[in-house]
């Protein structure tokens, strides 16, 4: 299946190779002008073509990450099996504010749901990196 991004590149430089022949074609009224201008600037209108594709492929599939990091934020963001576990109860990640799970910085503010007070001992795990993250501490109690 080809992705939506691609298809949308192949569509955008069909169209500006279409406004090309229409606007050559009107403006001069001979279809033998527009293939005689055609053969001699073909160097011209191929980079053209092909950079546009490769812009609005690039652009599209931009947009489509952006959207998906969005929705993924709204889901619970950083869920990429974060959890606490106090005295043996885990506690689901409540929200993300930062980058997620696939950007590089990976900066920003966790926060997990109410349980009442804690006591014993916390771990904080964070898979996805090479070496798993682990954070213990002891919360008194």
């Amino acid at each position: 299946m080809i992705p939506r991004s691609v298809r949308a590149g192949a569509l955008a430089s069909a169209g500006l190779a279409l406004f090309y022949v229409i606007v050559v074609a009107s403006a001069s009224g001979s279809w033998e002008h527009l293939t005689d201008q055609a053969r001699r600037d073909w160097y011209y209108l191929l980079p053209i073509v092909a950079g546009f594709r490769i812009q609005v492929s690039l652009i599209s599939e931009l947009r489509r990450r952006h959207r998906l990091q969005r929705a993924v934020a709204a889901a619970g963001g950083a869920g990429a099996g974060a959890s606490t576990d106090v005295s043996g109860v885990a506690w689901p990640v409540e929200s993300w504010s930062g980058d997620g799970p696939g950007g590089h910085h990976r900066e920003g503010e966790l926060r997990f749901g109410s349980g009442g007070a804690a006591t014993g001992t916390a771990r904080l795990a964070l898979p996805g990196f090479p070496e798993p993250v682990e954070v213990t501490w002891d919360l008194g109690g």
